[in-house]
C-alpha cells in the first residue's frame, strides 16, 4: 500500500476592498489615502475632490466603500451619498465630517449612509469602520456619539435617546461599540 499525501489547495487570498476618498481638502484626502493603503486588506482606487466627481468614479469603479467628506464644492456629500444610492442601493457609503450637530448626522442617515465618523476619529476606529461597512455594519464610534450636543446617546455610552422637539423619531440610529469602549471583550450593538 503506497503511502497517500495529503495535497491541501492553495490558499485563496480575499481581494483588498476597494476604497474611493472623496474630500475636497488635500491634506485630508493624502491622509486617508495614507492610513487606509497600509492596512493588507483595503486599497484607494481613486480620489474625488468633490461630490460630482465621487459619484463619477463610483459609476465607473463600484468600489467596495466610499469615504465621503459631507461638505465638498460642487456637490456636496449628501447630495453625492443620495445620487450614489438612487442609482445603487447596495453602495457602502461612510461619511466623515468636522460637525457632530444632529442636523448632519441626521441628514447623513437620510442621504442614504451607513456610518458616520468625525474627521478626528482615531486612526484603528476609522479602518475598525471601514471593515464593518464593507460587511454591512453601521458604526458610529463612542467618541461621536458622547459629543452629540441634544442627548441622543447610546444606552452604554450616556443613556436613552432623548424625545425633543425636532429629533427625528422614526430614523433607526445603530451604534456599535467597538472592543474596549466598555471594558468588553465583545461588539455589540443599540437601535433605537
Amino acid at each position: 500500500m503506497k503511502n497517500a499525501m495529503a495535497v491541501s489547495a492553495p490558499a485563496v487570498e480575499t481581494p483588498p476592498v476597494r476604497i474611493v476618498i472623496a474630500d475636497d481638502h488635500l491634506i485630508a484626502r493624502v491622509g486617508l489615502v495614507t492610513i487606509v493603503n497600509e492596512q493588507h486588506d483595503m486599497t484607494v482606487v481613486a480620489e474625488a475632490t468633490n461630490g460630482q466627481q465621487a459619484v463619477a468614479l463610483y459609476r465607473k469603479l463600484c468600489p467596495d466603500v466610499i469615504l465621503m467628506d459631507l461638505r465638498m464644492p460642487v456637490m456636496d456629500g449628501f447630495d453625492a451619498a443620495r445620487a450614489i444610492r438612487a442609482e445603487f442601493p447596495d453602495a457602502r457609503i461612510l461619511a466623515l465630517s468636522t460637525y457632530s450637530a444632529d442636523e448632519y448626522i441626521h441628514r447623513a442617515f437620510r442621504a442614504g449612509v451607513q456610518a458616520y465618523l468625525k474627521k478626528d476619529v482615531q486612526h484603528d476606529d476609522l479602518i475598525q469602520a471601514i471593515r464593518a461597512v464593507h460587511s454591512g455594519q453601521a458604526p458610529i464610534t463612542a467618541s461621536l456619539v458622547a459629543q452629540w450636543p441634544s442627548g441622543l446617546k447610546c444606552p452604554r455610552v450616556g443613556g436613552p435617546k432623548t424625545d425633543r422637539p425636532g429629533t427625528q423619531q422614526q430614523t433607526d440610529w445603530i451604534c456599535t461599540q467597538h472592543r474596549g469602549v466598555h471594558g468588553d471583550e465583545s461588539r455589540e450593538e443599540y437601535s433605537w
